[in-house]
């Protein structure tokens, strides 16, 4: 799947494998949205990484993913170098 975002004010292409998708990405996001229903309020997810290892590319990929598959919103809402922070509201 092509994905293309805007980070830090640069526009970015970037490609998701679909099998990637259906087996990492969806699940991971099921689960997630699962658990905060179970949990009847918000959860925090953090990614951790070096710097260019694409925690903001994923990030903004799973929020926007989440988006079509209707699922609970998902927010990003911040970064802090190492580790992005989603929000399952």
């Amino acid at each position: 799947m092509q994905y293309h975002f805007i980070n830090s004010g640069l526009h970015t292409d970037v490609e998701f494998p679909d099998q990637d998708i259906r087996e990492i990405y969806i699940p991971l996001l099921e689960h997630l949205d699962e658990l905060q229903k179970q949990k009847t309020g918000r959860i925090l997810v953090m990614l951790a990484a070096p710097p260019g290892a694409g925690k903001s590319t994923l990030a903004s990929f799973l929020v926007y993913l989440a988006g079509c598959l209707h699922m609970q919103p998902v927010t990003l809402i911040g970064m802090v170098i190492y580790f992005i922070f989603l929000f399952f509201c």
